[in-house]
């Protein structure tokens, strides 16, 4: 079970990687990074700031790029601190996992709140607060995770096919 669990950890950092996600945008140059990308996705949406879903997709992938290895790595600390860590391993590792959130929520909250699809919203939403489930010690004990998080990832890729390929 415990084998499963880190698989699924693992299986959430590829997915972190996004590379090919939402028709990846070769006009943006990677080290413009994020704020190109929502400057690109508010210019491309038009006068009420609402941006359509390649755009909004194309933001959150970029986001998720730049900290897929920082996630990755909070991921293992915690499944890691979790099976055998010390109570400061733990506090460690839960502080790391809510320093990431801090800056991934705000972000991925604000991408989300420009799509013009509020269900497009909705599933961003909904992958993030997976993500930010998954972020936790109690995560690796709570048997239904995996199922959670396949459901809210698959509604994730209604709008983000690509999140499927990454």
């Amino acid at each position: 079970m415990l084998v499963r669990r880190l698989m699924t950890v693992m299986a959430l950092s590829v997915m972190a990687g996004l590379s090919a996600a939402c028709g990846a945008d070769d006009d943006l140059d990677a080290g413009k990074g994020v704020a190109a990308s929502a400057a690109a996705t508010a210019s491309a949406a038009g006068g009420d700031g609402k941006a359509g879903t390649e755009e909004v997709c194309k933001t959150v992938v970029d986001i998720f790029t730049r900290e897929k290895l920082n996630l990755a790595e909070v991921m293992l600390a915690l499944a890691t601190a979790n099976m055998d860590g010390t109570q400061a391993e733990k506090d460690k590792a839960k502080a790391d996992a809510e320093a990431l959130l801090a800056r991934l929520n705000p972000e991925v909250g604000a991408a989300a709140a420009k799509a013009a699809d509020p269900k497009l919203k909705a599933a961003l939403d909904g992958f993030m607060a997976t993500i930010s489930k998954l972020l936790t010690l109690e995560a690796v004990a709570d048997p239904d995770f995996e199922q959670k998080f396949t459901a809210a990832s698959d509604e994730a890729t209604k709008y983000c096919p690509a999140l499927k390929d990454a």
